[in-house]
């Protein structure tokens, strides 16, 4: 392995643990945090957000993007995916 492979492997490994230090909560903060001022298109993008069963607590499980109309997307998703599991979908605008 040539030096250049061992220094990007090294490289990527410590981009991988400093990512393993935050909790999952604050990297999504990070990035919806990103999201709310960087929009993909010219639509609106949409965060797809499922409610906890025991906390009540909505938490962001997909974002969408680059979709003709993201939140009609959104909104077909909750429709297939609620009948089969039962758990409480919501689309919010991400920005």
């Amino acid at each position: 392995m040539s030096n250049v492979m061992k220094l990007i492997g090294i490289i990527l490994t410590g981009l991988l643990l400093a990512a393993c230090e935050e909790t999952m909560d604050d990297q999504i903060a990070k990035l919806a945090s990103f999201v709310e001022k960087h929009r993909v298109g010219g639509g609106r993008d949409v965060w797809l957000e499922q409610q906890g069963p025991y906390s009540g607590k909505w938490d962001k499980v997909v974002l969408i993007v680059g979709i003709g109309d993201d939140r009609r997307f959104c909104d077909q998703i909750i429709e297939f995916f609620q009948p089969i599991n039962g758990v409480t979908y919501r689309c919010v605008w991400a920005n």
